[in-house]
């Protein structure tokens, strides 16, 4: 009783998988989008060019694959697309998607991508500029969304004798992408210089 249990349990699963296979769905077919990097781009305005140099470092980091960048996307081509804007009147602000078609960074575009490094892809930095996260190739991305707004009104650094400095909102530099990529169990890390500005 027990094998035929264990034959209609593997038959039933079996039809699942080839059920979502014929609609051409990943596994998890609802959760999930297995990204081709071979077909995938990075679309993004010269104004956003640092947000774009990091998203392809850091796929290239974890995929091994590095990501064209481009003015626009190729028919069928799945595309992070980078489109610097200010939500709610806030410069820092940000949000990002991902959806079958291709992945989409709104606001500021540099925190757009990081907040996606880090909560989609779970890279760190824990040290300077050691980076951690883990290698896979193909690139699954879950279906999801990603926002966030400083909490802090205003940003302003005071000077030595108390009067305050000009408030300076600005994206970090890209990290250099020459890089030496050791590899650690299931996780990965790294060293490169930063640019100094």
């Amino acid at each position: 009783m027990s094998t035929l249990k264990s034959t209609l349990l593997s038959v039933a699963f079996a039809a699942t998988c080839i059920v979502a296979f014929a609609a051409g769905c990943s596994w998890p077919c609802r959760n999930s989008v297995t990204v081709d990097l071979a077909k995938a781009v990075i679309v993004a305005p010269k104004t956003a060019q640092d947000a774009a140099d990091e998203l392809k470092l850091h796929l290239k980091l974890i995929t091994g694959v590095e990501v064209p960048v481009a003015d626009k996307a190729a028919e069928g081509a799945y595309a992070f697309t980078i489109a610097p804007s200010e939500i709610g009147g806030n410069p820092e602000a940000c949000e990002w998607e991902v959806t079958a078609q291709g992945a989409a960074f709104r606001g500021n575009a540099y925190f757009a991508v990081v907040d996606f490094l880090e909560n989609a892809l779970g890279v760190r930095w824990p040290e300077g500029d050691f980076v951690a996260y883990d290698v896979q190739n193909p690139l699954v991305l879950k279906h999801e969304k990603g926002a966030w707004v400083p909490e802090l009104k205003i940003h302003t650094v005071r000077a030595a004798r108390g009067n305050a400095a000009s408030s300076r909102v600005s994206s970090p530099p890209a990290r250099s992408a020459s890089t030496t990529t050791p590899t650690l169990p299931s996780t990965a890390a790294t060293t490169g210089s930063t640019a100094t500005s």
